[in-house]
């Protein structure tokens, strides 16, 4: 198999298993079907959460039993069986807590070996590019999920067979990588890196001392912001008579193209002045978004360009800061530094529905979106200090 068709199928793939967690947004509307709350999606997701930095801590001992191929298959196999077993929930039960634990395996798996995968067949020069059309791949299944539930559900009655469709889409993505496996060992250039088991606490102290630590807290904000903004979209759009279809396809084809287009851009000279702007866009689009809940319910118009305002600034913001994030680790502590910031990321995307959840059964989803707009405005505070030093 010739090196661009075993690259094309790869993405293929990946676009199939990051279909995955576009159906965290859906999580809400499902649990509300057989009495479930945003809460409970929360307890749910910090099953996830766990098991998500537990296999990130121990992928080097899984792909030393299974190999990186072999595992990346498992973690198809694992976010199959989490998705059936949500589809098939009609209660809040042991099994979704069980759910939520395997999707974290799975995702965990998935979303830190790919790169990993692809980096032992393209030469250094190629990071970049390669990087980017995974990391589209992977964004496109994020928002085509949300899409495809809206249309399932008018079909069939039932969110459910959305999570249905998911696993099988999985299941499809592992024999793809299954397939894949002997080819990319005859493309391999290199061996893939050492992955290192756990953080050792010298090099942890020392991660936390440097000028990364600025980029670790920032990307822990810029999670709490997006979990804020999308896992419960589908709510916000129920209350003020909008499709979240609409919504999640704008955002998702915006931070498609922004993508694509900030690859050249990514190692500019002034990084932070961009991501100072971007998150300045990020928060006006957050506060168009309140005024529309407020006072404009109804209006498709100004969904739209809140969509394409939260594309722009939170979808490009975000490989600017991970690239910083590298840039600014300290020498010879550039894979604790990224795994470190990988912790940030995972533990907010899915740790902070606990909170969020909480907030919306006690206060409402007015507060959720206001605590939002407020953590938006503190970032670019922090964004502004760092450009000016």
């Amino acid at each position: 198999m010739r090196r661009t068709t075993a690259f094309v199928l790869f993405l293929i793939a990946c676009f199939l298993q990051g279909n995955t967690y576009g159906l965290v947004f859906l999580l809400p509307p499902l649990f509300a079907d057989f009495g479930g709350t945003p809460a409970d999606v929360g307890d749910v997701l910090t099953c996830t959460t766990v098991s998500i930095l537990l296999v990130i801590l121990y992928l080097g001992k899984i792909t030393e039993r299974f190999g990186l191929i072999n595992a990346i298959v498992v973690a198809g196999i694992l976010l199959a069986c989490s998705l059936v077993i949500m589809g098939a929930a009609n209660n809040v039960s042991v099994g979704l807590f069980v759910a939520g634990g395997l999707l974290g395996l799975g995702w965990g798996m998935f979303y830190t070996l790919t790169p990993i995968a692809i980096d032992t067949v393209i030469k250094p020069d190629e990071r970049v590019r390669f990087y980017t059309l995974l990391s589209v791949s992977v964004m496109a299944g994020f928002g085509s999920s949300p899409v495809v539930g809206v249309e399932l559900e008018k079909i069939t009655n039932s969110l459910a067979t959305a999570f249905y469709i998911v696993a099988l889409y999985c299941l499809i993505s592992s024999v793809i990588f299954m397939l894949l496996k002997k080819s990319l060992s005859r493309l391999e250039l290199r061996q893939p890196v050492d992955i290192a088991p756990a953080t050792e606490k010298q090099s942890l102290v020392k991660v936390l001392r440097s000028r990364a630590l600025f980029l670790i807290i920032m990307i822990a904000i810029n999670s709490s912001i997006f979990v804020c903004m999308t896992n419960y979209q589908a709510l916000f759009a129920q209350q003020a008579g909008l499709n979240y279809a609409h919504f999640f396809f704008t955002y998702t084809s915006v931070v498609v193209l922004c993508r694509m287009l900030l690859v050249k851009f990514i190692s500019g000279h002034s990084p932070y002045a961009t991501i100072a702007t971007l998150l300045v866009i990020m928060t006006i689009g957050i506060g168009l978004f309140l005024l529309l809940i407020l006072f404009f319910a109804g209006n498709a118009v100004i969904y739209i360009a809140v969509a394409i305002l939260f594309g722009v600034g939170y979808g490009s913001a975000y490989p600017i800061i991970k690239a910083m994030a590298a840039n600014e680790a300290e020498k010879g502590l550039l894979q604790q530094t990224m795994q470190v910031f990988g912790f940030s990321y995972f533990l907010f995307l899915f740790g902070f529905p606990f909170i969020a959840g909480r907030v919306i059964v006690n206060l409402g989803l007015l507060p959720l979106l206001q605590f939002a707009l407020l953590l938006s405005i503190i970032q670019c505070a922090m964004a502004v200090k760092r450009v000016k030093k």
